[in-house]
């Protein structure tokens, strides 16, 4: 396997940073990760844009200043990898630091991982259970390598037939650990949250179908009253693009089943994405 390590295309086996880098000493870095299928990186200017604002609120130096180029290394990547579906795993670390505190030039890498479709899961069918964990993430607008909180909660939700946490602080839920959350209300009005929580891309690209599609939306707070009175839910990721959640902890949304609208949204961006791949697969012809 060959990943990308400030500049040059290496194999695995080969890379390696310096133990004084401060996103081994202290975790202080940030991520990004978006999917390829047969070669095309999905929505990576959005994915960019995100990881290049992470690292300007993190005051973390991006060293890729060309995008044409950095997207042009990450299309060798793909090609030299030759996964027909694979995750890229953009990492900046805070640098070597001689203090192991003061953030230095950052390190830039790029892990490129297979990703094994699974045509058999359930999850997309039947939906999935969150259990509920009161907690809010430092810096939430920022995709940060911190992750200990929901590492240690994994063992819990697993036991608990679970797939991921729901963070709720304050009365109000925000989102799971790795993906965002909407609700259906009674009125088949889409909500999601706005605040402390990550403005995910394929958040973003859900809230442009909706829109599209003329249905009735509301970005902001919402509590967890209203949650556990959902008509229906689902969370969303770059990995699972929609997966519908049919129960909170004890409390099943819609009696266990998955909702209609929450179908017909999945279809909606599947159909988005192989837009977008037939596109791009021209563009580079």
């Amino acid at each position: 396997m060959y990943i990308y390590i400030n500049g040059k295309i290496t194999l695995a086996k080969n890379a390696n940073i310096n133990v004084m880098d401060l996103g081994l000493l202290r975790g202080f870095g940030i991520f990004d990760f978006l999917q390829n299928i047969n070669g095309i990186p999905l929505f990576i200017d959005d994915y960019l844009d995100r990881f290049e604002n992470s690292a300007r609120l993190m005051d973390l130096e991006f060293p890729e200043k060309n995008r044409s180029i950095l997207i042009q290394n990450i299309l060798k990547l793909i090609k030299k990898n030759n996964f027909r579906h694979s995750g890229l795993r953009l990492i900046l670390t805070g640098g070597y630091s001689e203090d192991a505190f003061s953030p230095t030039l950052p390190n830039f890498i790029i892990v490129e991982q297979e990703i094994k479709q699974n045509s058999d899961y359930q999850g997309f069918i039947n939906g999935e259970k969150l259990i509920l964990h009161e907690y809010t993430r430092e810096i939430p607008k920022i995709k940060t390598t911190n992750y200990i909180v929901p590492i240690l909660l994994q063992k819990k939700w697993k036991n608990e037939g679970a797939i991921d946490v729901l963070y709720h602080e304050n009365g109000f839920v925000t989102e799971s650990s790795r993906s965002n959350f909407f609700i259906i209300n009674e009125n088949d009005e889409i909500l999601t949250p706005d605040e402390n929580v990550l403005h995910g891309i394929t958040r973003k690209k859900i809230i442009e179908i909706i829109k599209q599609k003329s249905l009735k939306l509301s970005i902001r707070n919402i509590t967890l009253e209203e949650t556990l009175n959902a008509k229906e839910a689902f969370i969303t990721s770059s990995t699972k693009g929609i997966l519908p959640i049919v129960q909170l902890d004890k409390y099943k949304i819609n009696d266990g089943k998955v909702g209609q609208l929450t179908k017909e949204l999945m279809q909606d961006f599947i159909e988005m994405q192989n837009n977008y791949i037939v596109l791009q697969t021209k563009i580079k012809k």
